[in-house]
């Protein structure tokens, strides 16, 4: 028997990231990753701490599935570096509200 899929639509809106340096601005983000499907990413916003995306993703979830969300620093030369992540249980999240 398959699993229901609904669309919910996720707004990648903004980040407030930590820095300890003006001259290397990180170039941030986001990865989106249902249930360890194929990711979805933002575009890259260039040398900020406070990066505005904005972006909507149509995700196909279940009641059980879990997005786990990403933020990189995206660099041209080495791999792009985590800066931080978090997983939302949409299961939680339907029945906490």
């Amino acid at each position: 028997m398959s699993e229901l899929l609904f669309e919910l639509n996720l707004t990648v809106s903004s980040a407030k990231l930590s820095g300890t340096t003006a001259f290397f601005k990180p170039d941030p983000y986001v990865e989106i990753v249902v249930d360890g499907g194929s990711p979805n990413k933002t575009d890259y916003n260039k040398s900020t701490y406070n990066p505005k995306w904005d972006e909507v993703f149509p995700l196909l979830v279940s009641p059980y599935s879990f997005i786990h969300l990403r933020v990189f620093n995206h660099n041209s030369i080495k791999r792009d570096a985590l800066l931080g992540e978090a997983t939302i249980d949409v299961y939680e999240l339907l029945t906490r509200n």
